[in-house]
């Protein structure tokens, strides 16, 4: 399914969390690199980054990432649902390519999502991976050029709102997405989920891995984790104006070293017409988190 999307508002540092090799789908990266393989480089190493989301790495396209190679991508990869369907690996299958600028980078993200025994959840298998191009060429403005100016009370190097200095190079508050997350669940008295200890990969994901939690990890106390998630939903819709909407969802299960409560929220981004030409994309962004 091809989004359209435009500039990215909300830019997550496109860094990996490495662990240990695991895909669960069986045949996910080879199915992903038969379908790319006239297209570029591909050498799918899979990697763990939270409970069942994972990167799909090393791979490039050959050229540019243009909206018309992003297209071609998503053309490559019609068929890889009916593969997985075909072979019985899965009972619901859907993915996303969407084609965006983070600052002056033209990047292709690609979403997989896999489903199984019906169970259509928000906590399910999502596979993640993401092309970046080469940088736009042109003169830096004098704001957002990472230098303080004249005039300027900061300049943080790129143009966006709410990340502590705005597109005019002004002073102001930073009211992110993990510092909400934090209060909340500190307020409730159920876990820590520290905002410093937040990792972005691409494709519009954030994952904690080292949330601790404050009460006995049981059922009950995931469920009032998932019911936080849900005041934390209705927080950032109110508070940020580029968030139009948010799902909260989680999930208790069992791992080798003790239980586990992992949560999920899905961000859809409001699209914003600002002077310097930043826009959200239409892909949903994804803060996951397990606690322990």
């Amino acid at each position: 399914m091809r989004t359209n999307a435009a500039l990215l508002l909300l830019s997550l540092a496109p860094a990996c969390v490495a662990s240990e090799p695991n895909d669960p789908s069986g045949g996910m990266g080879e199915l992903v690199e038969r379908a790319l393989a006239d297209l570029g480089s591909v050498t799918p190493v899979t990697e763990q980054l939270e409970h069942q989301i994972y990167q799909l790495d090393d791979t490039e396209l050959a050229g540019d990432v243009t909206a018309e190679s992003c297209d071609a991508v998503d053309e490559a990869l019609t068929g890889v649902c009916d593969e997985l369907y075909q072979a019985g690996e899965t009972t619901g299958c859907s993915y996303t390519t969407a084609f965006f600028y983070a600052h002056q980078v033209p990047r292709c993200a690609v979403r997989f999502e896999l489903w199984e025994d019906n169970d259509y959840g928000l906590v399910h298998p999502t596979y993640v991976l993401d092309f970046a191009g080469t940088p736009l060429e042109g003169p830096a403005p004098s704001c957002g050029n990472g230098v303080v100016d004249e005039g300027e009370d900061c300049d943080d190097g790129n143009h966006e709102l709410w990340d502590g200095c705005d597109s005019g190079c002004n002073q102001e508050p930073f009211e992110g997405c993990e510092l909400v997350i934090e209060e909340l669940y500190r307020q409730a008295g159920i876990a820590e989920v520290l905002a410093t200890d937040w990792t972005g990969p691409r494709s519009h994901l954030m994952v904690n891995g080292l949330a601790h939690s404050m009460l006995p990890l049981d059922q009950a106390t995931c469920d009032a984790a998932i019911a936080t998630a849900a005041d934390v939903c209705n927080e950032l819709v109110q508070q940020m104006p580029f968030v139009s909407g948010c799902q909260p969802g989680g999930a208790f299960h069992q791992e080798t070293a003790g239980p586990a409560c992992s949560i999920r929220l899905q961000v859809w981004f409001g699209q914003l017409d600002q002077d310097f030409g930043v826009y959200t994309t239409s892909l949903t962004g994804l803060l996951a988190f397990t606690i322990r």
